[in-house]
């Protein structure tokens, strides 16, 4: 599901996910 990358099947890949994100937000910025 590329379009749901956060979907609640891997509720725990969601949340090393969303750290990655925000790393990479906070870098870019």
């Amino acid at each position: 599901e590329a379009s749901k990358p956060f979907s609640p099947k891997r509720k725990k890949g969601r949340e090393r996910d969303e750290r990655l994100f925000v790393a990479i937000k906070r870098e870019r910025e």
